[in-house]
């Protein structure tokens, strides 16, 4: 009888020892599976690594002029220090449509270099064909509110109008903005609204880095407001030597309609417009 409970004694005591061991955690349960894929690509990176001028940029299936250039292709793109997605290591980020200089890939990710900002970004937020984040439009067509064109210009411009929840067409307000942000350039508008047109010379006088004049400027924005005259607003694309003043909008004819016209200098006597340029 007293070997029988010895033995049970002993049964009972490696069972504890064996469940507690069971449900000790071990030393790398811990480890977060990130930072082991994380470690392995620091070890791969030179293998990785391949220079945009190779000709696996081939593999990239985007246009070779465009090759060393890429856009930001989401809302906001997160920098990093290294080819890594680990804690810590975003060093900023950039807005949808921001242009970066392309050096090397590495992995899922790409080396670029910008004016503020140089690191690694994920190469699925980075577009190299231009025109498929900054759309140029065609002359006589109506771009309505589920149109390609219509919602890259309101995500570039983040819906400022509030004009997707309405289902509007392409608005001049937004043709004029957009072409402004392509070519670097924005206008330091006050908390005032509505920003219709007619009323932006109105709003923008006095603004500091801003000037309403009567001579048409290259990248400045016109708006025609007097006479029985629909107030509209226009783009000027250039302005030639004899005075012809070559500028692009939408809906001066027909809503949503782009059109890019030469106006005379008849024609800008009828107008009489005015035009904004940014200093």
């Amino acid at each position: 009888m007293k070997v029988l409970l010895a033995v049970a004694k002993d049964l009972i005591s490696f069972a504890k020892i064996s469940l507690l061991a069971w449900l000790k955690p071990t030393k790398n349960q811990a480890e977060p599976l990130l930072l082991a894929v994380g470690m392995s690509e620091v070890r791969n990176a030179e293998i990785e690594r391949t220079k945009i001028n190779s000709e696996s940029v081939v593999q990239l299936d985007s246009p070779a002029l465009n090759a060393n250039f890429g856009w930001i292709s989401v809302s906001e793109a997160a920098v990093f220090s290294r080819p890594l997605w680990v804690e810590d290591s975003v060093l900023g980020k950039l807005k949808l449509g921001e242009k970066v200089s392309l050096e090397q890939f590495s992995g899922r990710f790409a080396f670029m270099k910008q004016e503020r900002l140089s690191g690694f970004v994920l190469k699925e937020e980075v577009e190299t064909d231009k025109q498929k984040i900054w759309p140029s439009l065609v002359p006589r067509t109506v771009y309505l509110a589920g149109d390609a064109e219509t919602i890259r210009i309101r995500a570039l411009l983040r819906d400022e109008f509030f004009t997707t929840s309405l289902f509007l067409p392409l608005r001049d307000t937004e043709w004029v903005s957009y072409s402004l942000l392509k070519h670097n350039l924005s206008l330091p508008w006050r908390e005032e609204r509505p920003r219709t047109p007619g009323s932006w010379h109105k709003l923008l006088r006095g603004v500091v880095g801003v000037s309403v004049v009567l001579e048409a400027r290259t990248g400045s924005v016109m708006e025609v407001f007097a006479n029985d005259l629909s107030p509209f607003l226009a783009y000027v694309e250039a302005v030639t030597v004899d005075g012809v003043v070559k500028v692009s909008s939408v809906g001066r004819y027909r809503e949503g309609e782009y059109q890019l016209e030469n106006l005379t200098v008849k024609d800008l006597q009828e107008l009489q417009p005015v035009f904004i340029v940014r200093q």
